[in-house]
């Protein structure tokens, strides 16, 4: 089972599945938020009575750290981190034993659907709040989203494939909230029709 997760609904209210290809693609809201995205994943990969998750995509939205394009684009991510501003600001110290970045293996929807979108590749960094503030220029990440790293993780604990295809829907700073709330709905929508698409031609 191909699995496209993403935080709430209006990030996967566009998606289509095709009644032949419903047993090979399936959707999950997996909820606001590192935790909570994790827990709800982990609990459908464990579910026994379904058939076992083969690969995860996460389609949910982002904001950039170094955004210059007010055009629609798409963030691809293998590569995740877990850091948060006041550690950049050596404000607060990310403990010694903690893996705060990981990779991921790209599963076989991920090379089709790279093969056939453009996107914009990527480091995606998860804080555990929306950042109101520029980064550093030279900060560690070009993308931010509360779910993926903690989605990333779980995969990598269970050695499922996962990969991130987000809309990039605003600059990370000040006015970030309100640029995400005008074009998430809209960006979302176009980027759900476009992998729809794409799962009638697979296979």
């Amino acid at each position: 089972m191909i699995l496209f997760a993403a935080a709430f609904a209006p990030e996967l209210d566009s998606l289509q599945i095709p009644e032949p290809q419903r047993d090979t693609f399936e959707t999950l809201t997996c909820g606001v938020g590192g935790i909570y995205a994790s827990l709800t994943l982990q609990e459908r990969i464990l579910k026994q009575n379904k058939n076992p998750v083969e690969e995860v995509i996460f389609i949910g939205s982002c904001g950039s750290y170094k955004r210059k394009s007010e055009d629609m684009q798409i963030a691809m991510s293998h590569h995740f981190t877990n850091v948060e501003y006041a550690s950049i600001q050596k404000l607060s110290k990310i403990p010694d034993l903690y893996s705060y970045a990981i990779t991921t293996e790209q599963g076989s929807f991920s090379k089709y659907l790279s093969s056939h979108i453009t996107t914009v590749n990527g480091i995606t960094n998860s804080t555990g709040s929306i950042s109101l503030i520029e980064w550093p220029a030279d900060c560690i990440a070009d993308f931010e989203n509360m779910e993926a790293f903690f989605l990333a993780a779980c995969c990598n604990r269970h050695k499922i494939p996962f990969s991130s295809f987000m809309p990039v829907t605003n600059t990370v700073c000040k006015q970030g909230s309100e640029q995400w709330l005008k074009n998430f709905i809209i960006y979302s929508s176009l980027f759900n029709k476009e992998i729809s698409s794409l799962i009638t031609d697979w296979k």
